[in-house]
């Protein structure tokens, strides 16, 4: 039985299937990369809500739309997310959720929060792939709205 690819060659060949669907999708590789990143992130929060850690939470926003219809949308850089908690805890809740991780993926917040509206903070999350760093995701955070 062969032995499992190493953390060099697995990282090689996610970089080398990032490029060839970027190229297939007719987007730029840093659009791709961007977009994957921010995926890997939202399946952190599903899986936090399998979990326990998370109740829920809503996709709002350019990643929203990115989501719903592709890379013909609109690109973006941030995710713009909802979470049912108060506005004091949303740094908090958002911090014990994306710790759960999603596979080889971890995540973590990078700084302190600063605020974005009255009713809204902006959280920088480092994202890793096997220990080592990947990714820096701007994340604006609001407390879901009823309804």
């Amino acid at each position: 039985m062969a032995s499992p690819l190493g953390p060099a060659a697995r990282k090689s060949r996610l970089e080398s299937e990032i490029d060839a669907n970027a190229r297939a999708l007719g987007t730029s590789v840093r659009r791709y990369r961007d977009a994957f990143s921010r995926t890997m992130l939202l399946m952190a929060l599903h899986r936090a809500i399998e979990v326990g850690v998370l109740d829920d939470y809503h996709l709002k926003g350019g990643a929203a739309i990115e989501v719903r219809h592709g890379f013909g949308a609109r690109a973006t850089r941030d995710v713009d997310i909802e979470i049912p908690v108060a506005l004091d805890q949303l740094t908090t809740a958002f911090a014990a959720a994306i710790t759960v991780g999603c596979g080889d993926f971890t995540f973590a917040l990078r700084r302190n929060e600063r605020a974005v509206r009255d009713d809204a903070v902006r959280v920088l999350v480092a994202m890793s792939y096997l220990g080592k760093p990947w990714a820096t995701i701007n994340v604006d955070l609001a407390p879901a709205q009823p309804g």
